[in-house]
């Protein structure tokens, strides 16, 4: 059974896909500077490398986690790595998001409701100037009770897909603007990738593509990845990436190219790490 949880994290806590080839096969490495004694998870692109959460590496005494930058050397390797500063910000830290358009950095974040003495989760917003966040503020997506997390921004830095708890369960729902600085305003829930599971950890993974975990901790349900592809506004029901997936949980990806790129497993049965993986074409372009 899979390790259950990193999965749920700091919560207080195309056209219907055809039947994958036999032909298709993932070459899943793990990263070597991840392959140590702390946890690594949730990688987003950022420069020439990536920006990953991580147990801090500096000790601290919070035991937070915190946001980590390496430069990918060579797939499976990756340089080692740089703390990012989160200025005027101290709460806890949790799965993000880059858009490269906009320069704007989206991150997993805790605040405390009023009037009560536990914390939610919300998304935060800022702008990357070295090894360092700034000018961060919380988006306005906030229901009161519930959490919203793990964003993931499109390309061209209109769409938002997160997830949001809502009576216990996670599901994904969708945020559009229609310029810079505009409000995020709420378009609509994922029924199509709705089950009575947890749906988390969304990212973008090149044009038109959505890769997401599901699972479900509380059932004992293993956390793996699936993909949707856009369909008009709405998505197609998704696939599991059975090449990726283990017998452990999978969760958090990115893409670095048209058929490789990073996500982070339990498979090494000693926490979350960083994998590496590359596909055969036939895998990734069905």
């Amino acid at each position: 059974m899979k390790h259950n949880l990193t999965f749920f994290l700091c919560l207080s806590t195309f056209n219907l896909l055809p039947a994958q080839p036999e032909k298709s096969f993932a070459d899943v490495r793990i990263v070597s500077t991840s392959n140590q004694d702390y946890e690594d998870y949730a990688p987003v692109l950022f420069e020439d490398g990536i920006i990953y959460v991580s147990e801090d590496k500096d000790g601290g005494l919070l035991e937070r986690d915190r946001l980590y930058f390496s430069r990918i050397v060579k797939d499976e390797e990756l340089s080692e790595p740089e703390v990012i500063e989160l200025e005027g910000y101290s709460g806890r830290i949790g799965p993000a998001s880059y858009c490269v358009k906009t320069k704007e950095f989206f991150f997993t974040g805790s605040f405390l409701e009023r009037g009560e003495s536990r914390f939610r989760l919300g998304i935060y917003v800022g702008k990357i100037e070295g090894r360092a966040i700034k000018d961060i503020r919380r988006l306005d997506l906030y229901k009161e009770g519930t959490s919203i997390m793990h964003p993931a921004v499109s390309d061209d830095g209109m769409t938002m897909i997160v997830s949001s708890v809502v009576n216990g369960n996670a599901d994904l729902y969708e945020y559009t603007r229609k310029k810079m600085n505009d409000r995020w305003e709420f378009q609509r829930k994922l029924t199509e990738t709705s089950t009575d599971d947890m749906e988390l950890f969304p990212c973008f993974a090149g044009e038109g593509k959505l890769v997401f975990s599901r699972g479900n901790p509380a059932a004992e349900k293993d956390a793996d990845l699936y993909l949707s592809i856009r369909e008009g506004e709405g998505w197609s029901l998704p696939q599991q990436l059975k090449a990726l997936n283990s017998e452990y949980d999978e969760y958090g990806f990115v893409s670095t190219g048209p058929y490789r790129g990073y996500f982070s497993s339990t498979r090494n049965k000693d926490g979350a790490h960083l994998y590496y993986f590359w596909t055969t074409d036939a895998f990734w372009d069905k």
